[in-house]
């Protein structure tokens, strides 16, 4: 049997110090809030809108715990102003991945499983610091990590299954992202 196969390509590029920043902000995040008992979805303080965010009710102690952790995270990386950090921490805490594809024009596949759908709804922070993150594509959801610097997703807006490969070139952390059509 001949399979024909089409590869599109496209790549991702994001800034190494970002990427890690982003990285250490959460992983510093979820290590604070569970010396609390608490879970991220605690932390959220708002609710993305169409023009911005709408700020919940009751939220004093959430923002209390994100001040400590700016201002201990700010210590470590001064390359960072607070400001800076509290914008990326409004970004990662009340940002999802459905919230990216309704921003960036998209639509989400009809057939999703309840995983896929549950993946949709996390908060981005929960999802940065894992290996198979995409910056700016948080909707390419890991199906089968091959290998540290291989993964396969699923595309949740095409349903299009995808093989990643993850390189540095030391300022850049590049994505190359294989769109295969079977």
């Amino acid at each position: 049997m001949l399979i024909d196969m089409t590869k599109r390509v496209f790549l991702v590029k994001e800034q190494v110090k970002r990427i890690n920043f982003l990285k250490t902000l959460a992983k510093s995040t979820i290590f604070k809030i569970s010396q609390l008992g608490k879970d991220l979805p605690w932390l959220r303080f708002a609710k993305k809108k169409d023009h911005g965010y709408e700020f919940l009710q009751s939220v004093d102690h959430q923002l209390q715990v994100l001040k400590e952790i700016t201002v201990d995270i700010q210590h470590s990386d001064s390359s960072y102003r607070p400001g800076e950090i509290a914008d990326l921490f409004s970004y990662l805490l009340n940002t999802t991945p459905q919230n990216e594809i309704d921003t960036n024009g998209l639509d989400t596949i009809s057939d999703l499983s309840g995983t896929e759908r549950n993946y949709l709804d996390s908060q981005l922070i929960a999802l940065v610091s894992s290996p198979t993150y995409v910056p700016r594509c948080p909707w390419l959801y890991p199906v089968e990590l091959e290998s540290e610097n291989s993964w396969k997703t699923k595309d949740l807006t095409t349903g299009e299954n995808q093989e990643i490969n993850f390189s540095t070139d030391g300022i850049f952390q590049i994505y190359e992202v294989t769109r295969i059509t079977l």
